[in-house]
C-alpha cells in the first residue's frame, strides 16, 4: 500500500498541538517519540495477540508458577515459539492479555496502568522505556517513559496524548517497517533542525549514496554472512537503509540464505532506545546496539566487519561538550596507536583537544575485516587539521594504501549545517591496478535546489525517484565504480600525491619606494645624483605631494609614473640604493 509519508508525519506532529504551552518546541521529541515507538509496539503485540495468548496458556498448564509471578515468566523460551512459528515481530509481544485503548477508557490511575503494561512486555522493550536497573549510577539509557508520563499526568494532558495516539492505526497491515521507518526519519529530521553541525541528522538520499557505494562492485554468496556497522549509529537510519539496499541487491544477484547482522554503537540514550525499537521492528537483533562511547569503549571484541558506515559528530573534542581542555590516555588500545601523539617532556602518549573525526576514521580500519569497506562522512577538518610530522599527519600517511577514494558533496546538504562534507571511502581489497591509486571526485555541483529549504538544507542530491528526471546518486556511484578519469569531477592520482614534507620558506626583506621628502633627502649621499637631477627629482616630489592632497592618491601616482624623466631617474636610483636586498 502506498502512502503519503509528509502526510503521515504531519498528522503524528499534530500531537505538538496538545504540549504546546507547558511544554517547549525543543521538548516535543520527548513525549512524541516515545509514545510513537510505544504505539507501534502495542499495534504489532494485538495483530499476534491471539496466537501469544494460546501458546501462554499452554506454557502457564506446564508452569503455573510463573502465571502467579510474572518476573519468572520465560521471555525466551516464549520469544523462540513465536519465532518456530514465523510470526513477523516474533520478539514484541505483551502478556497482559488487554489492549491499549482499554487502559485509555478506564482514565483512573492511568499512569500507573501504562507502566504495568509496558513491563508486561519482553526484558529489551522494558529496557527502552523504562529504567529497571537497580543501580543508580548506571548510565540511562532508555526514554525514561515513567518520567514523561508522571509530567504529563501532573499537568492534566496524559488522557488526550494518549487518546490521540490511539487515533494512530499503526498495524502492520497498514504500514510495512519499511514505511513506519520513513515516517520515523521525517519526524527526527524535524527534530533535528535545531541541532548543532556536529550532530547532524543524514539526508535519505545521502544514506542512499553511502549504502550504494559500500556494496557496488561486491559480488555477494550463497548463505554468507555481512557484518554491518554503524559505531555513530544515532537512531539507525543507516543500518536500516543500508539493510534494505542490501536485500535488494542480493535479489538482483539472485543470492539465497544470505544472513545480515546490523551492528551500531550510539552515545546519546534516547537516539539509542530509537535504533534498538528499530532494530526490533525490522526483526534484528537489538542485543548489538551499544549505549557507550565509541571512543572510549570498544564493545564488538574481535569482530570484523564487511561494511562500516557511519556519519560520526564533528567539531567536537575526544572528551565532548564541557572537557575541551581534558586530555585522555589511549589506553594502549591498536584501535588508535598509529596517531598517538607524546607529550613534550613525557613519555606518556595521550591525545589533546583536537576534532575526534579522525578516531572514528582508526576505529573503522581496526574492525574492518581483510575484504572489508568503510564509508564515513567528514567535514574538511581530517583532510587539512595538523602539522606535516602531526599525529592527525601520520594517521593519513599510515591510510594511503587504503584509502580508495575521496568524494566531496554540495554544501547546505544537511538540515543544521550548511559547510560541504566529504565522503571517505577506505577499501582493505583495493583492485590490484588501483592498489597505489587514489580517486578524487568533485560532486559539489551535483544537487538541485529545494523549492522550499529544510532548515538549513537547501540542495538536494536526486536519486531518479518521487518523479526526479535525473539520477545524481547513480552518476556519483558510476564515477566512482568505474573508476572514471575525466579530468573535470574525477581525477585520479598516485599515492605519491598525497606524501607531505615541510619546507621553510624565507620571504626577502620588504621595502619602501613610497616617493616622500625623506626618501629623496637619503638620495643625497649617493654620488649618481648631481645637484641639477637632485632639483628636478625635489620639485617632482613637491608636486606630487601637493596633488596627493588636491587630489586622488592613484590620480596622482599615475601623473608621476607617466613623466618618463623623473621615472628613469626614481626607479633607477631605487635600484641602486637598494641593491644587496636584492642579491
Amino acid at each position: 500500500m502506498d502512502i503519503n509519508i509528509k502526510n503521515e508525519a504531519n498528522k503524528i506532529w499534530d500531537v505538538a498541538n496538545i504540549l504546546r504551552g507547558p511544554w517547549n518546541r525543543e521538548e516535543y521529541k520527548d513525549v512524541i517519540i516515545p509514545f510513537l515507538i510505544l504505539r507501534r509496539f502495542e499495534c504489532i503485540a494485538s495483530f499476534n495477540q491471539i496466537k501469544v495468548e494460546k501458546i501462554l496458556e499452554e506454557w502457564y498448564l506446564r508452569h503455573p508458577e510463573q502465571k502467579k509471578d510474572r518476573e519468572l515468566l520465560d521471555e525466551n523460551e516464549i520469544t523462540r515459539r513465536l519465532r518456530k512459528e514465523n510470526i513477523e515481530c516474533y520478539n514484541i509481544w505483551n502478556s497482559s492479555m488487554i489492549k491499549f485503548e482499554d487502559l485509555a477508557n478506564a482514565n483512573k490511575n492511568l499512569e500507573e496502568k501504562i507502566i504495568e503494561y509496558i513491563k508486561c512486555f519482553p526484558q529489551i522493550i522494558r529496557d527502552i522505556f523504562l529504567d529497571t536497573s537497580k543501580d543508580k549510577n548506571k548510565k540511562q539509557k532508555n526514554f525514561d517513559i515513567e518520567k514523561i508520563i508522571n509530567r504529563l499526568s501532573s499537568e492534566k494532558l496524559l488522557v488526550p496524548i494518549v487518546n490521540k495516539f490511539l487515533e494512530f492505526e499503526l498495524y502492520p497491515q497498514n504500514f510495512s517497517n519499511q514505511q513506519m521507518g520513513y515516517i520515523f526519519e521525517e519526524l527526527i529530521r524535524r527534530f533535528s533542525e535545531n541541532k548543532t553541525a556536529g550532530e547532524h541528522y543524514t539526508p535519505r538520499e545521502v544514506v542512499e549514496l553511502l549504502c550504494k557505494l559500500a556494496i557496488c562492485k561486491t559480488k555477494f554468496k550463497d548463505s554468507q554472512v555481512i557484518n554491518l556497522g554503524d559505531f555513530a549509529c544515532g537512531t539507525g537510519g543507516i543500518l536500516s537503509k543500508c539493510y534494505d539496499i542490501l536485500l535488494q541487491e542480493t535479489k538482483k544477484q539472485k543470492v539465497e540464505g544470505l544472513k545480515i547482522k546490523l551492528f551500531g554503537q550510539e552515545i546519546n540514550p534516547m537516539s539509542y532506545a530509537f535504533c534498538v525499537a528499530d532494530m526490533l521492528i525490522n526483526g534484528q537483533d537489538p542485543e548489538k546496539i551499544i549505549c557507550a562511547s565509541t571512543l572510549e569503549v570498544d564493545k564488538t571484541g574481535d569482530e570484523k566487519f564487511d561494511f562500516i558506515i557511519e556519519n560520526p559528530p564533528f567539531g567536537e573534542s575526544w572528551g565532548g561538550k564541557g572537557k575541551e581542555n581534558e586530555t585522555y590516555e589511549i589506553n594502549n588500545s591498536s584501535r588508535f596507536r598509529t596517531t598517538v601523539v607524546k607529550n613534550k617532556g613525557t613519555n606518556e602518549n595521550k591525545i589533546g583537544k583536537g576534532d575526534i573525526q579522525l578516531f572514528f576514521h582508526m576505529d573503522a580500519l581496526h574492525k574492518l575485516d581483510k575484504n572489508g569497506k568503510a564509508i564515513i562522512i567528514s567535514n574538511g577538518s581530517p583532510l587539512f587539521n595538523g602539522d606535516v610530522n602531526s599525529g592527525e599527519n601520520m594517521f593519513r600517511l599510515s591510510c594511503l594504501n587504503k584509502l580508495e577514494c575521496i568524494i566531496q558533496l554540495p554544501s547546505e546538504l544537511f538540515y543544521n549545517t550548511g559547510i560541504p562534507v566529504y565522503i571517505w571511502i577506505y577499501n582493505n581489497f583495493k583492485e590490484e591496478e588501483f592498489k597505489d591509486k587514489i580517486q578524487l571526485i568533485d560532486a559539489s555541483s551535483m544537487c538541485v535546489r529545494l523549492n522550499k529549504g529544510l532548515g538549513m538544507k537547501r540542495n538536494k542530491i536526486t536519486s531518479g525517484k518521487e518523479n526526479e528526471t535525473s539520477d545524481q546518486v547513480e552518476e556519483i556511484v558510476k564515477m566512482y565504480e568505474q573508476k572514471i578519469d575525466n579530468g573535470d569531477t574525477s581525477k585520479i592520482f598516485n599515492v605519491n600525491h598525497f606524501k607531505t614534507k615541510k619546507w621553510s620558506i624565507k620571504v626577502k626583506k620588504q621595502r619602501s619606494y613610497i616617493l616622500n621628502q625623506e626618501n629623496i633627502d637619503k638620495l643625497k649621499d649617493f654620488f649618481f645624483f648631481d645637484e641639477e637631477e637632485y632639483k628636478i627629482l625635489e620639485e617632482k616630489g613637491q608636486e606630487a605631494r601637493i596633488k596627493l592632497k588636491e587630489e586622488s592618491k592613484f590620480k596622482a601616482l599615475a601623473e608621476l609614473k607617466s613623466n618618463i624623466y623623473i621615472y628613469r631617474y626614481i626607479w633607477s636610483s631605487w635600484k641602486k640604493c637598494f641593491t644587496n636586498s636584492f642579491s
